[in-house]
């Protein structure tokens, strides 16, 4: 496994009814708004889930663009694809882009968004205990063999 040093998730404010600051976030296939910082009597951090999947579609589970540039991208819609397209970091950017307007398919999926936040700034959930990394905390091990889910230091002992 191997890990990269410390580094801060990006943090992204919104005018929508949601707590703030906040990042997004992965666990798995699965896309997520988490608070930057827990919060409530639950310690919360995963917000909701952002992304579409449509059963016996494999297409919209880890897809990547088209483009040269190889980015991740995912199928959003509604109340979801609204929030994302709010979102903006202290810069002004915004997480994602939308990439292409699929043709109506009763599947719920509005627009397919690419992932504009290079890897190193988007959060990732343990694979094995499902905790997320924390702002400004280590970060978690990436698994050497399928290169695509995430472990904390707790899972490895």
């Amino acid at each position: 496994m191997s890990s990269d040093s410390t580094t801060p998730s990006r943090v992204f404010t919104s005018d929508q009814a949601i707590p703030t600051p906040f990042a997004i976030g992965r666990a798995h296939s699965s896309w997520f708004i988490i608070c930057a910082r827990p919060y409530g009597m639950t310690m919360k951090r995963a917000d909701f889930c952002v992304n579409v999947i449509v059963p016996d579609d494999p297409s919209t589970v880890c897809a990547s663009s088209s483009s040269s540039s190889q980015k991740l991208c995912f199928p959003a819609a509604g109340f979801t694809l609204k929030h994302l397209l709010s979102f903006r970091d202290s810069e002004g950017r915004m997480p994602v882009s939308v990439i292409s307007l699929p043709k109506p398919t009763g599947s719920g999926i509005e627009a397919i968004v690419e992932v504009d936040i290079p890897d190193a700034e988007v959060a990732y959930a343990s694979a094995r205990c499902g905790m997320w990394e924390t702002m400004f905390g280590p970060r978690f091990m990436r698994c050497g063999g399928c290169r695509s889910r995430y472990y904390c230091s707790k899972d490895l002992r």
